[in-house]
This record gives structure tokens, sequence and C-alpha cells, in this order.
């Protein structure tokens, strides 16, 4: 829930510039692809919850967080240095279940 309220109040402050301020939607609903710039205004009418008050936007985004993949507790320790991965292994720990996407 912080994490989903942390990101309401900075799309609030990029919501609060001018609608044709320039951005890359990234992973926003209907954006074309590869990521494209697109204007405020295009991304308001498209993006449904940028249109959502505060404690619904939060609630929708915490409830539908997924399971952390299986190698997330090992890619946290070894980010921090607790855990040195062989480099043989690196690749793999990386791609994790993605590993598909990246063929």
């Amino acid at each position: 829930e912080q994490n989903a309220a942390t990101l309401y109040e900075s799309l609030q402050r990029l919501l609060n510039r001018p609608d044709d301020t320039v951005v890359l939607p990234a992973h926003d609903p209907g954006s074309p692809e590869p990521p494209v710039t697109a204007t405020l205004a295009e991304i308001k009418e498209r993006n449904t919850d940028l249109s959502r008050d505060r404690d619904e936007f939060v609630e929708e985004l915490a409830s539908d967080i997924p399971d952390h993949p299986p190698n997330f507790e090992r890619v946290k320790r070894t980010n921090v240095g607790q855990e040195s991965v062989p480099t043989d292994e690196l690749a793999e720990l990386e791609l994790g279940p993605n590993n598909c996407a990246a063929e």
C-alpha cells in the first residue's frame, strides 16, 4: 500500500503539468508498441486509473500484487552482497521465470 500511495503522489505531480506535456508512457494501457511519446492529454484519455481518487487507486493497486518469483529472495541477497553467485549462474538468476521471454 505504501508503494501504491507513493506512485499515486508521483503521478499527481506529473498530472499537474500542462496537458500538452510530452511523456514516454511505458506501461500505459493502449500505449503503442514500441513505446513512443504521448501528451498527458492523450494519456489521461485512455488511462482511467489516473482519474481514481487516492484511496481507490491505492486499494486497486494493492489488491493485485503478484507472488514474488521463486528466485526473488536470492536476487535480493545477491544485490546487497549477502550471497555470491558463480558467474555461470548469473544470467539464469537474472532471467528467472522470464527466461522464455528473453529467447
